[in-house]
């Protein structure tokens, strides 16, 4: 199973231009843990891979850490064809996709992702890197909402398909 785990500001962006993440909200933890430790696998495309490096010398050092890319990158798998791989798992896997915008749109497009967990923060950037675009069209159910006192939504969706 393929789970999007992500963050967005209200108007859908996943960063700014620049991918500066700097308006996430941290004052809590809004079940990253919990999710976190029920997954086996975490894969990427490589630009979300180096961002993460930014916060952590060895991300999800505890996890498969999978990055999409051709080039070579110390510490990972790295995988050229992320659509073969992914058909490839077992579907026994809880696998985290971790972002970014063009893995998660080539994914949506392939309809290998299986569930959506967004967290929208109450925040419009007016531009940035886009979550969804490049006009695919996914029909979802809605499993679950939750609301918190900062003003951030997370909504769970699963694909129907």
């Amino acid at each position: 199973m393929i789970v999007l785990f992500i963050a967005t500001s209200l108007d859908g962006y996943i960063a700014r231009e620049d991918g500066k993440v700097d308006w996430l909200f941290t004052d809590q933890d809004y079940g990253y843990k919990k999710f976190y430790k029920s997954v086996d696998t975490v894969i990427m495309g490589r630009k979300t891979y180096e961002k993460a490096l930014e916060f952590e010398t060895h991300p999800y050092s505890d996890k498969e850490v999978v990055v999409f890319t051709k080039r070579k990158i110390p510490n990972v798998r790295c995988v050229g064809e992320p659509i073969s791989f992914i058909k490839n798992l077992p579907h026994s896997k809880k696998v985290w996709l971790v972002g970014g915008g063009e893995i998660v749109r080539l994914l949506l497009k392939e309809d290998l992702i299986n569930e959506i967990i967004q967290y929208v923060h109450p925040i419009i950037l007016g531009g940035g890197i886009s979550l969804f675009s490049g006009g695919i069209e996914k029909k979802l159910k809605l499993l679950k909402i939750a609301k918190y006192r900062s003003g951030l939504i997370k909504l769970h969706y699963r694909s129907m398909g």
